[in-house]
């Protein structure tokens, strides 16, 4: 796989900049189809690592090996959007969240309350986005990011 802009790095000062970028620092310039610059070096564009399930690859800057530049990456666990409510379930139990979000759900007064249970107790999946899932977090304390793990987590529960 081609990377579609090629970068270079800056010898001296080690920015990484595209060669668009270092063309234009030289507008009076023209340059040879192939050509090799002397105050800076290719970057080598390395195509990003095989994921799997909700993982994810970032570029994470450049990295030099044998003596070349390299583009860089980071595989970071997404979150994916929806698990099964029995992962969830389980998930929230293991972070010892489960007895907090019952209690909270068990206190929801009228429709909004029936609905919560029913959703709670017969719901095949949970969706990150659904607003019971925000609705806990708030009164659970907890972080987008705690529940985005608490996602992660049930995702992985076999």
């Amino acid at each position: 796989m081609l990377n579609p802009i090629r970068e270079l790095r800056y010898k001296e000062a080690g920015q990484v900049v595209t060669e668009e970028a270092y063309k234009s620092d030289y507008p009076h310039t023209s340059f040879a189809v192939d050509w090799t610059p002397d105050d800076a070096e290719w970057v080598e564009y390395i195509a990003p690592p095989a994921t799997i399930g909700y993982q994810q690859a970032m570029r994470d800057g450049i990295k030099k090996v044998d003596g070349k530049w390299q583009t860089a990456w980071k595989v970071i666990q997404g979150v994916p959007p929806s698990v099964p409510m029995l992962n969830a379930r389980l998930a929230l139990i293991a972070a010892g969240h489960m007895a907090a979000v019952k209690s909270y759900v068990d206190a929801m007064p009228g429709i909004d309350g029936e609905q919560a249970r029913a959703y709670l107790e017969y719901a095949q999946n949970v969706r990150r986005d659904h607003p019971l899932v925000e609705g806990i977090r708030q009164v659970l304390g907890l972080t987008p990011a705690d529940i985005d793990a608490l996602f992660i987590t049930a995702a992985a529960i076999d």
